[in-house]
Parts: C-alpha cells; structure tokens; sequence
C-alpha cells in the first residue's frame, strides 16, 4: 500500500508542475516572456494545486464511506446468518 500512495504523490507532483494548461502557457512563455504571462502561469499552477487538493481529499473521504458501508454491510450479512440459521434449529425441533 505504501508504493501506491507514493506513486500517487509522484503523480500529483508531475501533475502539478506540468498539467495540460501549464503546458500551453509555458508555450506562451516562450514565444513572448512577460510579467503577465509569469503572473497566469502562476495563477495556472495555483488553481490546479488546489484542484488536486480538493479532489484528493474527496477521493479519501469515498474510501473512508466505502469501508464503513462494507464494514455495515458485512455485519449485518453475518446477523441474517446468525438469524437464518436459529430459525432452521428451531424449525428442527418442532
């Protein structure tokens, strides 16, 4: 597990410095260098930073609801079980 959450950081860290949007204003960068291309590239990496903030935090909260779901949803599979089988024990002796 702990491989897969460092490759997961690798790849937000590539994301980050070079996402699709980086890439063309880093084009513009290099065609005609200015303050204000320098100021929207800097804006660019900002907003994507907190877009993968965002998303990573509500792909952690999915998994925390999906292991609580499952961890509901085996209990009561095993109570149904339990129940099911003291019915049959019962229907036996009468």
């Amino acid at each position: 597990m702990r491989s897969a959450s460092s490759a997961r950081l690798i790849a937000q860290r590539v994301f980050l410095l070079y996402s699709p949007v980086t890439a063309l204003v880093l084009q513009q960068v290099v065609r005609s260098p200015s303050l204000a291309t320098l100021l929207v590239y800097a804006l660019v990496m900002s907003q994507t930073w907190a877009l993968v903030f965002l998303y990573d935090g509500l792909v952690r909260d999915r998994q925390l609801l999906s292991a609580e779901v499952a961890r509901e949803y085996g209990a009561l599979a095993l109570a149904m079980t339990t129940l099911t089988r003291q019915i049959a024990k019962s229907s036996r002796r009468s």
